[in-house]
């Protein structure tokens, strides 16, 4: 859906225009840990995720490093259709 690829893809706060839209990439980057980074990334992805009126609920994140570069896909599941999966690369 368009709408879940906006916001995974906005910083959040980046500007004024996205205040309370988008997740906060940078700060879970900057983590030290790369178990600290997939906690803060699965948290602001679920929080800014269900800010969405259809969405139910966000589930099963799978964590795939290679080097510095993240890997991270998780499913989407609307209120009135079918569950998809999502898949996002980031690199610290």
């Amino acid at each position: 859906m368009i709408w879940v690829d906006k916001v995974i893809r906005t910083q959040k706060n980046a500007c004024l225009s996205y205040l309370d839209i988008g997740i906060e990439a940078e700060e879970a980057l900057s983590e030290c840990s790369r178990a600290a980074v997939q906690t803060v990334l699965e948290r602001t992805i679920t929080e800014a995720l269900l800010k969405h009126p259809a969405t139910e609920r966000i589930y099963d994140f799978v964590y795939k490093w290679q080097a510095n570069e993240l890997e991270l896909s998780f499913y989407v599941k609307p209120r009135s259709w079918a569950a998809f999966d999502v898949s996002l690369t980031v690199v610290k």
